[in-house]
């Protein structure tokens, strides 16, 4: 129960912190951005046609919240500096990676499409050796 309420009270921390870090609109220049996000999974206890079934098809896998320190290039590429909190459920682990990323968007309209690398290291974990950290990936990223 401990871990939840450590859980909880971290995602309170980062939200209320979210409502300062805003992007602006510039093309140049230093930048702070704060990101959740989650990965899903599929839920091997969920059966289709069982009405009795409270489970659903989809639970989530992970939690990630990021706190970047960047620049700006252009309004396609930039750099980061980044500090992350990773929370996994089952079982219940937490890492802290901190990494330097390149990101470059491939599309730059009012939402963007772009794609991302990141090298670093892992900066604490109990259960683990401290190792080097590899990202690439692609993304969305939509303003509300």
């Amino acid at each position: 129960m401990t871990s939840l309420k450590y859980l909880i009270t971290t995602s309170l921390f980062f939200g209320l912190l979210s409502s300062y870090a805003q992007i602006d609109d510039r093309e140049q220049g230093l930048f702070y951005k704060i990101g959740f996000a989650t990965t899903l999974a599929l839920n091997e206890n969920y059966e289709v046609f069982n009405k009795d079934d409270d489970e659903l098809l989809l639970k989530i896998n992970a939690l990630f919240i990021n706190n970047t320190l960047g620049y700006r290039f252009s309004t396609k590429t930039s750099i980061g500096l980044n500090l992350e909190a990773n929370f996994h459920p089952e079982p219940f682990n937490r890492f802290y990676p901190a990494f330097l990323d390149f990101r470059y968007n491939i599309i730059d309209k009012d939402d963007n499409g772009f794609i991302r690398f990141g090298y670093g290291v892992l900066i604490h974990n109990s259960k683990l050796n401290r190792g080097t950290l590899y990202k690439i990936g692609l993304g969305g990223e939509y303003f509300l």
